[in-house]
């Protein structure tokens, strides 16, 4: 999915793991020493999960973090369950790339963003694998096939608001389609702009206070009142990047922001809606960050990237704690740390879902 991202956007622009058996392959331990670290005593590779055709986009653990949820290019979401190591449940219905998943805050659903041939939003119910709603857009998929030489509007990430009432997705052309959990209906802009800034990330704060985006343009911090609404005029504009903000991701307790680039670089923040301060920047990747997420606490990031690295911080020194490489030449385009802070997850362009053992 990356690979096309600066293509696109220069387009808009100019217009306890033994469980997991799953009868795929199951990977020795990494060659490399497991890390020693102050966070962490130890991380290592410790499973694969195999299975999709073609690269995997997305991967999320469910709140209680006894699933995995992945998606790629072949569109099928696969649902693994973590406690029982059985064969992974499959959810087909996007006729696209699946580019985004999200989990309801309580387990109980499953949003699939993707596109090709048309923009879709699809929401699952996770107990019984059923498809509950779906949103298409075929007119846009049309318009821009014909002026993007074949290439439609992409959704590159969804999100549920904390309370669970609403499922937020985004993508090229500011694309914004949301879906109200109560009362099942869609609701998205009735114009796309051509020229208008590619979202490529969205995240809310846990306690449903921010919600930040990355963007072709930049990166903006939205606060939000108890009912949701934007406090103020506008978005924040927040400066440090110098390039396309590729992805964003909370901190458990809100205290801070962390936001990858195009420039290779993370961003910390720390967050206030008053004085919002960039008090980091994190560098080691040699190419485009494609995911950041928090461990549990708050004292670990984890970071993925096109030069095939998983990276490890300490978010209080912004110490590189390890330098992680799953498999020679292979594009990392999605990680997820599990509620617990136990497991991480990473996938890319191979098609392969590896595991991550982190003992503390």
């Amino acid at each position: 999915m990356f690979k096309l991202l600066r293509s696109i956007i220069a387009f808009c622009t100019m217009l306890a793991l033994s469980l997991l058996c799953f009868g795929v392959t199951i990977a020795q331990e990494s060659e490399s020493q497991p890390i020693t670290v102050d966070n962490a005593s130890s991380v290592a590779q410790i499973a694969t999960l195999e299975g999709h055709e073609g690269a995997v986009n997305s991967v999320t653990f469910s709140p209680d973090g006894t699933l995995l949820a992945t998606g790629g290019d072949d569109g099928i979401v696969r649902v693994w369950n973590l406690e029982t190591g059985e064969e992974p449940v499959l959810f087909e219905g996007n006729t696209g790339p699946v580019n985004a998943l999200a989990f309801s805050p309580d387990g109980t659903l499953l949003a699939s963003g993707g596109d090709m041939p048309n923009i879709q939003l699809l929401i699952w119910n996770v107990e019984t694998g059923e498809e509950m709603a779906r949103f298409e857009h075929p007119d846009v998929g049309l318009i821009v096939d014909f002026i993007n030489n074949g290439r439609p509007v992409k959704i590159f990430d969804v999100e549920f608001r904390p309370d669970g009432s609403l499922v937020f997705a985004v993508g090229a052309l500011q694309a914004f389609i949301i879906w109200n959990v109560d009362s099942n209906q869609f609701s998205a802009q009735e114009e796309w702009a051509m020229g208008a800034p590619t979202v490529l990330s969205i995240s809310y704060s846990a306690d449903g206070t921010f919600v930040a985006t990355g963007r072709s343009d930049g990166l903006l911090l939205t606060p939000l009142d108890e009912e949701g609404n934007m406090i103020g005029d506008e978005p924040i504009q927040l400066n440090c990047h110098d390039d396309t903000v590729s992805t964003v991701a909370f901190s458990p307790d809100t205290a801070m922001l962390a936001s990858g680039s195009f420039d290779d670089t993370i961003c910390l923040w720390n967050i206030d809606a008053e004085n919002t301060e960039n008090v980091a920047v994190l560098e080691g990747h040699t190419n485009v960050v494609t995911g950041v997420a928090f461990n549990s606490d708050g004292t670990l990031l984890v970071s993925g990237s096109l030069d095939g690295t998983l990276r490890l911080w300490d978010v209080a020194t912004q110490e590189e704690l390890a330098s992680l490489s799953a498999a020679e030449d292979v594009e990392i385009y999605t990680v997820a740390f599990s509620p617990d802070g136990t497991l991480i997850a990473s996938a890319g362009s191979d098609g392969i879902v590896t595991l991550w053992g982190i003992e503390e």
